[in-house]
């Protein structure tokens, strides 16, 4: 929930800078990159871009697959706040 929060601060001061600029494209193209690069990084330690023969081997070793799957977790609440407001912002925009 740590990582959630932060996410949650990151969006909230995306969000902040944005308004006092005056330009919510800028907003809703800052929140997407802050949001996806956590998410795209989270992909890759899941092992979600793999073919079925090479998912086998990701679940050989039970203490490397629990790590990587925590640190996707991780990432992924990471980016999650700010795709959900980047969305929100350009629905409201539009």
């Amino acid at each position: 929930m740590k990582f959630l929060g932060i996410g949650i601060i990151v969006s909230l001061a995306t969000l902040i800078i944005s308004w006092l600029v005056g330009n919510p494209e800028i907003t809703v193209n800052a929140l997407l990159i802050i949001g996806l690069i956590p998410t795209a990084i989270s992909a890759l330690f899941a092992g979600v871009f793999v073919s079925g023969d090479r998912m086998r081997g990701n679940y050989s070793g039970e203490d490397d697959f629990r790590k990587r799957m925590s640190i996707s977790t991780k990432l992924f609440l990471l980016g999650l706040p700010s795709l959900l407001t980047a969305f929100a912002v350009y629905f409201i925009m539009t």
